[in-house]
């Protein structure tokens, strides 16, 4: 039975990439790099309103949402969830084993200032 079978791994330390093949032909490259994720400079919500962040990259990701020192969201999950109750600039950062990724961006309500 193919669907058994482990995922056959190989690695490419030259182009810093790997290829899973998994057992039902399905194949999919990934690149030794930090993680990513698309956040717009302003992030327009509503307030108490929540938000998920789902980054891209090999796991694990450790992700932290950031208000000046004040952690709102730290997790390892492939998702960060967070509520917004203060508009102002926020932090998201988001890191494996590869490397951090750091995007600072807004939150603005909707109809607010």
């Amino acid at each position: 039975n193919n669907s058994c079978r482990k995922p056959v791994v190989s690695l490419s330390h030259a182009t810093k990439s790997y290829r899973v093949n998994r057992p039902l032909g399905i194949i999919k490259d990934f690149f030794l790099a930090p993680p990513s994720l698309s956040i717009p400079a302003v992030v327009r919500t509503l307030p108490g309103f929540k938000l998920t962040f789902t980054p891209t990259g090999i796991p694990p990701i450790h992700t932290t949402i950031r208000k000046n020192s004040t952690v709102l969201s730290t997790t390892v999950a492939s998702a960060a969830v967070v509520q917004f109750h203060k508009e102002g600039n926020y932090t998201y950062v988001a890191s494996n084993q590869y490397g951090s990724y750091f995007k600072e961006f807004s939150v603005l309500f909707r109809g607010g200032t």
